[in-house]
């Protein structure tokens, strides 16, 4: 009497992976003169999303993106899918806030908890997106009460308003257990006069409550240099150093838009604890605004490290006009480290700006990020250009100041250099893409 074959189970689920992958790209084929309306995954309910993950056709960028099976099954098949295979459109600007005059000034842009959170220059509110195209805004920056009380108010309104705010995540529980998050700021202080630098926690990434170093009422820094008022704060944390923490901000006279023609803006980076609260230590000069084209100015910080060396991404310029950019240093060969002196700026000055585009100008004052699935992105405010043709030739291209609106480019390391193992970062072409109807595409990644 013969026994039937068993099959080995690896054998069993090759087989059944090669047959489920092949009818779903082939019935798919049979969709591709439909237009079926792009959905991004995680908007799908779960009977859906598992349809997709066995077959289905979504649609992205006009094209038709064929969603094959899940991880498991690619796993089975030696296959793997690009991180955020489903893709979405957006366009820059990448949203336009309600009302107009709420805009995206000086943004602070993170991505907790499956999210992007972008931070405003006196927004009130914290808005939301998984993808940088469905946005929402619905949590509130600061708990009632808890808005910072040594602020000046706005003369106004009578808001505190923070300025240059940005959400990290916070490795020390120092402020109570659970989860926590810390958020960075600056604003005038209601008795010196001048920028300070404001640290507020919270065990959401919204509704903070004022948190300073030496009390809870009070700010987290206020004193370096003299007359220097302090502005723009950003954290740096070196995960090759034991994930050491800085803090870096740019420190400006008080009344800088007098006088920093004559004195200018500098860049400093200071070592402090893992609390974001202590051992604050002292300040080095990193970047200062004397170069070609910077007007006196650099501010809006952003430190990251890419292969073996710190860049520090700044603005320069003055965001009212066509003088402000994004340009970029990198720390030196002999003194690698976040502290390690003066960094050199890149001759190519600036990498990203409105100059020369019919759209935007001011552009600048930029956040950049490395992206769960390891691509890097840029972000910045720009602001839409006067047209008017009815207008002076001299007044048809100045920016419109009443908002400031939130762009995104792909950010490359791809200028090479002398050194093989180094290359400096590019932005698209050095300008905003799009002009608020042009569609790129983003793939979003899930978590």
């Amino acid at each position: 009497m013969s026994r039937p074959c068993r099959v080995p189970a690896h054998r069993t689920a090759h087989r059944t992976a090669f047959h489920t992958v092949s009818r779903g790209i082939f019935a798919s084929a049979r969709h591709f003169r439909r237009p079926v309306p792009f959905q991004p995954q995680h908007n799908l309910t779960r009977e859906r999303r598992m349809r997709a993950g066995s077959g289905d056709v979504t649609w992205g960028a006009g094209r038709p993106v064929i969603r094959l099976a899940g991880a498991g099954l690619l796993g089975a098949l030696g296959l793997a899918l690009a991180p955020g295979a489903a893709q979405a459109q957006f366009s820059n600007p990448l949203f336009m806030p309600d009302p107009p005059s709420n805009g995206s000034a000086d943004p602070g842009v993170s991505f907790l908890e499956g999210q992007y959170r972008v931070t405003s220059t006196a927004g009130p509110r914290v808005r939301t997106s998984p993808d940088l195209v469905n946005w929402k805004e619905e949590q509130p920056l600061f708990a009632p009460g808890g808005e910072p009380q040594w602020v000046r108010p706005d003369p106004r309104t009578g808001a505190r308003r923070a300025g240059s705010p940005k959400i990290y995540e916070l490795s020390d529980r120092a402020d109570g257990p659970g989860r926590q998050y810390v958020l960075l700021f600056s604003a005038p202080h209601k008795d010196k006069g001048k920028g300070c630098i404001g640290r507020a926690v919270s065990n959401t990434p919204h509704s903070f409550r004022n948190a300073g170093r030496k009390s809870k009422a009070g700010p987290l820094e206020c004193k370096d240099n003299g007359d220097f008022g302090l502005i723009d704060p950003a954290l740096f944390v070196d995960h090759t150093r034991g994930g050491k923490h800085y803090l870096l901000y740019k420190r400006q006279l008080k009344d800088h838009r007098k006088k920093e023609m004559r004195r200018p803006s500098d860049i400093v980076i200071r070592p402090i604890n893992t609390d974001v609260r202590r051992g604050l230590g002292s300040s080095t000069r990193l970047v200062v605004g004397n170069g070609k084209g910077e007007v006196g100015s650099v501010e809006a910080p952003t430190m990251v490290r890419h292969d073996g060396r710190y860049f520090l991404f700044y603005s320069v310029g003055l965001f009212s006009n066509d003088s402000y950019a994004v340009s970029v240093a990198v720390s030196r060969r002999d003194a690698n480290r976040p502290t390690g002196g003066k960094f050199i700026k890149y001759r190519e000055n600036p990498i990203y700006s409105g100059r020369g585009t019919g759209d935007f100008c001011g552009v600048g004052h930029q956040d950049v990020r490395k992206n769960p699935d390891g691509t890097w992105r840029l972000f910045a405010h720009a602001n839409l250009r006067e047209t008017n043709p009815a207008k002076p030739p001299d007044a048809r291209n100045k920016c419109v100041k009443s908002r400031r609106d939130l762009v995104s480019e792909t950010l490359r390391w791809d200028r090479r250099t002398s050194n093989p193992n180094f290359h400096w970062p590019s932005v698209s072409n050095g300008k905003p893409s799009g002009n608020g109807k042009t569609t790129g595409t983003f793939a979003p990644f899930m978590g």
